[in-house]
């Protein structure tokens, strides 16, 4: 075939080469390249359509126009015949033909994309457009659309970002909105979030000519990423430079000022990707400000949609009486058949289970009185709501009513209604229930087949497990395991975790790092919860190294995502032993970690922050910390001002310190004003709230660095201080000697207390240097 093929297109060329057309040098370099194509082709037997393929668009390249010799030869009998006319009208008509073939050449793009035929289309641009210039602007253009749409469809990122940065260095003019909306849309499915905002960067430069501005398809579809990702900081910076672009806009039309390009306006979608953040967030606030906004300023009207955000936004704070107005507003949205009745459903359904968690089981019935007058029927969601509140109160019977109600009513009983009652039996060492309850939930969901995906069966065991494993049962829940294996009973992280949590609890992670193993040879992937009871334990026994190298292969290896507690560990082993360098390590990686992701739990992390610093004495780090949580909108809570306004004490800055302990709730409540001299009252507060917060390495400073020295303590301060110093003798005999120079005697219960102390000093040596309280508690199931 080479040799008969190669050849004749050879001959082919060189026959024609005496044509204008194959004098020009990209032309003769088009013809090489297409002969060393169909020589490489033909040297193989399995590339024989391939060769075809070549050979068509060899021949489609280099194929001469109808009648073009005819023409030639009738224009120059016509030049010399005629060399006295007048010259001909030099102004092009409109190519008819050749507009008819750019429509031809769309149509058949509409066609494959109608079709589905991606790989059709992205052929087509690697082999007639890729790397060529372009014959006709106006028509590749549109062509390119189909091209990053093909991308985009199959997925294709990498292809589809350089394909539009070919388009952006040929074109001469900008690139249409659609255009850009396409590679945004394919990189955020991607999770290439930085690039696809750099994009947008340029699309909101005004001194960019290569692209048009963005309109309100690219600001949706980047809400709905930000929605999807939890990126709550990144969504409110968009929708904070939409307003203000817009506000000036509307200022410029009042001073009769010409823009050349009209700016977007929020609109009702942007504005329900942002509510639905702020309410799984639980920044009610702030969307109580964005709703005036979108109201009064913007005058679009809220739907149901976004009233069930505020619901369930007000229900997961617990504050169910800011959430009824918004339940009466769907009510009357669904009376005149603008919200579908899930809608309703679904917020009773909110609500009910709010008010048992609190719980108020009389607001929770009266919730159900109402809805059941609306027509709706209790679901399995709504009785296990039920059965968790009066577990919560300790009645058993009141619960089991509504289990057998349940079952009586035909309500399809879910997994979570028998772990309800297995855990509440658990926690009372009752193991004989709960194993019942187990064996009639089996009954129930004898039917279920599920293999890939966890069964019901599987929920009921994994709470079993972890009742015989909280309390201390390691041995049976080792043998129940072993029993679910026997029973091919599908096994999952939570499994797992529950194991590998019972094991950090006895203080041996050796057989607890096994199990994340065991894990991997399983194919069960490990989760945050998998490795965070063995990082505690680690840092527990001051194993900083192991702690840290599984930290990093949790990321690395196992792809899992930190939270804020992780780094508060870390964070608080650098307070614990007095390394800044680790504090400040981790610090910063948790700050960049909130910056991308969610900022909720992420108060706890900057109160370790300010306690940090508040115990180095440092009160400019502490209101740097401030301004970091003001960065993530993370508002300061009582324990922020608590720890704010200590620093400022070690300092003796009393009148900063005034200004934050005058923020605390109680202080109101006490009547307190923190006048300088402090009384001794205000002290004794401000260590107790320390105390209850748990933080005893930092009440220890106050007593020890000021109280003491100061003199402002009485028998209930040296009390205090006597307690949470029991583990440590030394200390509490520092604080019985320290009476008699501050005018007090012992009373019996200090001497109780020292008694105590001396024993425990007697059983076992131990520190305060490690205080296994102070870890965060973060297994959650």
């Amino acid at each position: 075939m080479k040799r008969l093929v190669v050849p004749c297109l050879e001959s082919v060329i060189h026959h024609h080469h005496h044509h204008p057309m194959f004098f020009s040098k990209t032309n003769r370099r088009m013809a090489g390249v297409w002969v060393a194509l169909i020589h490489e082709c033909c040297g193989h037997e399995q590339q024989r359509n391939v060769y075809l393929d070549y050979l068509k668009n060899a021949f489609k390249v280099f194929k001469f126009p109808e009648n073009e010799s005819s023409e030639s030869k009738n224009n120059n009998s016509s030049n010399n015949n005629n060399s006295q006319r007048t010259p001909p009208n030099t102004s092009k008509k409109p190519d008819k033909k050749q507009k008819k073939q750019d429509d031809i050449e769309i149509e058949k793009m509409k066609s494959l994309e109608s079709k589905n035929r991606y790989e059709n289309i992205i052929n087509y641009y690697m082999l007639r457009m890729k790397g060529k210039p372009f014959e006709k602007p106006d028509r590749d253009v549109q062509l390119y659309y189909y091209f990053l749409n093909a991308f985009y469809r199959k997925g294709q990122p990498q292809s589809a970002l350089d394909c539009f940065n070919e388009l952006k260095e040929r074109i001469h003019k900008p690139i249409p909105t659609r255009l850009s909306n396409i590679i945004i849309k394919t990189l955020l499915e991607a999770g290439r979030d930085a690039e696809a905002l750099n994009i947008l960067k340029d699309m909101q430069d005004d001194t960019n000519l290569k692209l048009y501005p963005p309109n309100e398809e690219t600001y949706v579809t980047i809400f709905d990423y930000f929605s999807k990702t939890g990126a709550l900081h990144s969504a409110l910076s968009l929708m904070e430079h939409i307003h203000k672009t817009f506000t000036s806009h509307k200022q410029n039309i009042l001073q009769q000022k010409k823009l050349s390009v009209n700016p977007v306006s929020p609109n009702i979608e942007m504005f329900q990707h942002l509510f639905k953040l702020l309410a799984e967030q639980g920044k009610m606030k702030l969307a109580t400000n964005f709703l005036y906004i979108m109201t009064k300023f913007y005058n679009i009207e809220p739907n149901a949609n976004i009233y069930d955000y505020f619901v369930s936004g007000f229900c997961k704070i617990g504050d169910i009486t800011s959430a009824r107005p918004y339940l009466t507003l769907i009510k009357n949205l669904h009376n005149s058949n603008r919200a579908i009745p899930a809608i309703v459903q679904r917020c009773y359904c909110e609500m009910i289970k709010a008010a048992c968690q609190i719980p108020d089981i009389k607001l929770a019935e009266e919730l159900m009185t109402e809805f059941h007058s609306l027509g709706f029927k209790a679901n399995a969601s709504i009785g296990n709501a039920f059965i968790e509140a009066y577990t919560s109160i300790g009645d058993i019977q009141l619960a089991l009513d509504v289990f057998q109600k349940m079952k009586d009513a035909g309500v399809s009983l879910k997994p979570q209604t028998y772990s309800l009652l297995i855990t509440f039996f658990t926690r009372q060492r009752n193991f004989v229930m709960a194993n019942q309850f187990l064996e009639d939930a089996m009954l129930d969901f004898k039917n279920d087949k599920i293999v890939h995906s966890e069964g019901n069966i599987n929920v009921c065991c994994n709470f079993l497990l972890r009742g015989y494993l909280e309390a201390g049962q390691l041995t049976a829940a080792v043998k129940f395991f072993e029993k679910m294996k026997a029973n091919e009973i599908l096994l999952t992280s939570h499994t797992y975790n529950a194991l590998i949590n019972g094991f950090c609890k006895a203080q041996d992670h050796t057989r607890a790092i096994e199990i994340l193993d065991e894990m991997k040879i399983k194919h069960i992937n490990p989760d945050i919860y998998s490795i965070t009871p063995i990082i505690r334990t680690l840092l527990q026994k001051g194993d900083f190294e192991t702690a840290a190298s599984l930290f990093k292969k949790s990321y690395y290896v196992f792809q899992i995502v930190p939270n804020f507690y992780i780094y508060c560990m870390f964070m608080q082993y650098g307070t614990i032993h007095k390394r800044s360098d680790i504090f400040d390590t981790y610090y910063y990686m948790g700050l960049e970690f909130g910056m991308k992701t969610s900022t909720e739990n992420a108060i706890y992390f900057f109160n370790q922050a300010i306690q940090h610093h508040a115990i180095m004495k440092n009160v400019v780090e502490c209101e740097r910390v401030l301004e970091d949580m003001n960065q993530l909108l993370c508002a300061p809570d009582d324990t922020s001002y608590l720890y704010l306004g200590v620093a400022c004490l070690f300092e003796k800055d009393f009148a900063k310190a005034r200004s934050y302990f005058s923020r605390i709730c109680k202080t109101k409540e006490k009547g307190f004003v923190f006048e300088h001299p402090f009384s001794l009252e205000e002290y004794k507060f401000i260590l107790n709230q320390l105390i209850e917060g748990k933080r005893r390495v930092l009440a220890n400073k106050l007593l020890y660095d000021m109280l003491l020295p100061l003199g402002k303590v009485d028998l209930d301060i040296i009390k205090i201080g006597m307690e949470i110093n029991i583990n440590n003798f030394e200390r509490v005999q520092q604080l019985y000697d320290s009476l008699p120079s501050l005018g007090m005697s012992p009373t019996r219960t200090i001497d109780d207390i020292l008694i105590r102390a001396k024993s425990l000093s007697d059983r076992k040596d131990q520190s305060e240097q490690v205080v296994p309280e102070e870890y965060v508690r973060v297994v959650r199931y």
